[in-house]
């Protein structure tokens, strides 16, 4: 093995190695965020769901972005169909950085929104 050789492997590992750390770093990162916010998420839900009383709601749609840090930050966004028997229907959504809303809707718009 040449003295050239042997320096480049060393240039290149040298280079490759902290690359990998920040790549294991990025993705550690993404999955704490993502843990975070699912935790975030349902109790903020749970809040909601107790604020109204629904101790046996069920959800019907359940529709979740967890949100991503990066180049362009994305928000977590929630988007569920909830129904609370026997009549009542709700439309349940909640943004990050904004608070849960959760919004009376007809079972037939209710089944709409399941179905699609």
């Amino acid at each position: 093995m040449n003295s050239a050789y042997a320096t480049n492997v060393l240039i290149i590992s040298c280079l490759a190695v902290p690359t990998v750390l920040m790549a294991y770093k990025a993705l550690a990162a993404g999955r704490e965020l993502k843990i975070r916010n699912k935790r975030v998420i349902e109790e903020a839900f749970i809040a909601a769901i107790g604020l109204h009383d629904m101790s046996q709601a069920v959800i019907l749609k359940d529709d979740v972005n967890l949100g991503r840090k990066g180049r362009k930050d994305a928000p977590f966004e929630v988007y569920r169909v909830v129904h609370a028997p026997p009549t009542s229907w709700f439309a349940y959504t909640h943004v990050q950085g904004a608070d849960p809303v959760l919004t009376p809707i007809s079972e037939q718009r209710a089944l709409i929104a399941v179905n699609s």
